[in-house]
């Protein structure tokens, strides 16, 4: 994390995803799509449909974004609510690692 991570709020989902490195995989890319749309939600949660959708917006077609979600799940990076999925402290501390100097993503 950095001193003074920027929100992803307060930036477009677009700019977010740039900011990735470009050796990101399909399952980073979900976890970081899954955060935009959790934190787009009343209830603080995210479907696969939502996290895939705001990727397919950016051109970004993931093969089977199931897989990158149980691979998520595996890293313990989000877990399973009532409502679909949650990305977990973890999750939100391997985001900001990828991004680095860019900003965090808290």
């Amino acid at each position: 994390a950095t001193e003074n991570p920027q929100t992803i709020e307060a930036e477009d989902f677009g700019e977010v995803l740039l900011s990735m490195p470009k050796n990101a995989s399909a399952t980073d890319q979900m976890l970081l799509a899954g955060l935009f749309a959790q934190r787009s939600n009343p209830d603080n949660s995210f479907v696969t449909r939502d996290a895939s959708a705001l990727l397919l917006a950016q051109g970004v077609k993931i093969g089977n974004p199931s897989q990158s979600l149980t691979n998520n799940l595996k890293a313990k990076r989000l877990f399973k609510v009532a409502s679909g999925y949650r990305v977990a402290r973890s999750g939100v501390e391997y985001l900001d690692g990828l991004r680095g100097p860019q900003g965090g993503v808290r």
